[in-house]
């Protein structure tokens, strides 16, 4: 449960802005993020490389908005040795600041943020040799690439050679109800390590300004950049026996009752929690969204209700067609063997090391889910495919 008042209301006061008149501001271009400030070619973003599509990491704090989100987000970044240093870039870092036209864009509520850049060559999280910040939230660019240039430094050498970096976002004050809802991309391969942490991922719309990018011909809401779907791919290393994707918050369910969800039976009951869940998480059972997803609201809707798509390497596809619920975390296990409804939701006739492609499908703008992967989430390049991984340890 992320959305704290009624989608419907809202594009009714987007409308409304229309028939009052108020100067529009001016349209964005359709940026596919292919090029850092310093003109350097960008080898991945996450979750995308388009600055108009509406798809966002995102972190979430405050009371009054029901979320499974930490107030920190670590990324990893991945880059071959070599000379001087490499380039890496953050979409509207800010949290509730005004572009150049004086506009708010992508993010809930005003808040303090600040990012980081560790070397971290043994990728545990921990390592304190900071290489670039803290930059606050204040000095980074709303609606825009904010990039830097982050150096190459053998304190982050990997016992592969490679080079391995940790990049922190964190909120400084927890208790502020914000969103703040960002991209990142880098001339690096970049993934958030299955090992650290869930991830919160987010189709935002906060007001006119975004409307007019997410709808090209608002008032018109046929056309829209944006529909639905997030292309998540993680990679494991080797062959698997058993798979185990959670899933968190999705607000599974259809406004008309349609689809509604239903206790997992993978998942233990209560009072079991994951290690991973915060606090505002309730143990697994029957838990209806709030608001639904599929909501009933015009513009914000993305049919049908979310669910998500996994493919194997070896292109065979599974489907969770009753994924998590409100403020929940359920477990979707993939198992090759003899198939046991207690233990597995789906059977596999093999389980191979390499790309796998998780699709979400009919997510609602404005609702925030999260995911715990069980490899890391690759970027995807500018094109969209999943970006190669760079092995950065033995």
């Amino acid at each position: 449960m992320l959305r704290s008042r009624s989608s419907k209301a809202y594009v009714a006061i987007l409308g409304w802005a229309l028939l009052l008149g108020r100067a529009l501001p001016g349209l964005a271009g359709d940026g596919d993020g292919r090029s850092l400030g310093g003109g350097q070619r960008v080898v991945g973003c996450l979750p995308s490389c388009s600055e108009v599509d509406g798809r966002f990491l995102a972190i979430s704090s405050g009371p009054r908005l029901g979320s499974l989100s930490r107030s920190v987000q670590n990324l990893q970044i991945v880059v071959q040795q070599g000379r001087g240093s490499f380039a890496m870039g953050i979409f509207d870092g800010d949290c509730g600041a005004q572009d150049g036209a004086g506009d708010l864009h992508w993010d809930r509520g005003v808040a303090s943020f600040e990012m980081s850049v560790y070397a971290d060559p043994t990728q545990d999280g921990v390592s304190t040799f900071r290489v670039l910040g803290p930059i606050l939230s204040t000095d980074l660019a709303s609606n825009a690439w904010s990039d830097f240039d982050i150096p190459r430094v053998p304190e982050a050498r990997t016992l592969r050679g490679v080079l391995a970096y940790r990049v922190e976002l964190r909120a400084l004050d927890p208790t502020l109800t914000t969103v703040n809802a960002f991209k990142i991309r880098t001339e690096g391969n970049l993934s958030i390590r299955q090992d650290q942490q869930p991830f919160g991922f987010y189709a935002s719309i906060t007001g006119l300004a975004d409307a007019l990018i997410i709808f090209p011909s608002f008032p018109d809401l046929g056309p829209t950049t944006y529909d639905g779907s997030f292309d998540l791919p993680f990679v494991l290393s080797r062959p698997q026996e058993r798979i185990e994707i959670w899933d968190g918050d999705f607000d599974f369910g259809s406004f008309d009752n349609s689809d509604q969800d239903t206790d997992d039976e993978t998942t233990p009951p209560a009072p079991f929690l994951p290690a991973w869940a915060t606090p505002m998480a309730m143990p697994e059972m029957a838990a209806p969204g709030r608001p639904p997803d599929d909501n009933e609201a015009e513009g914000i809707v993305r049919s049908p209700a979310i669910r998500y798509l996994l493919t194997t390497p070896d292109g065979d596809t599974f489907a969770n067609d009753n994924p998590s619920g409100n403020l929940e975390w359920e477990s979707f296990v993939v198992a090759v063997g003899r198939f046991d409804s207690r233990f597995t939701d789906v059977e596999a006739s093999r389980l191979s090391g390499g790309t796998y492609r998780l699709q979400v499908v009919g997510a609602d703008m404005q609702n925030m889910g999260f995911l715990r992967l069980p490899g890391d989430l690759l970027c995807l390049t500018p094109a969209g495919a999943a970006c190669t991984p760079i092995r950065p340890s033995v």
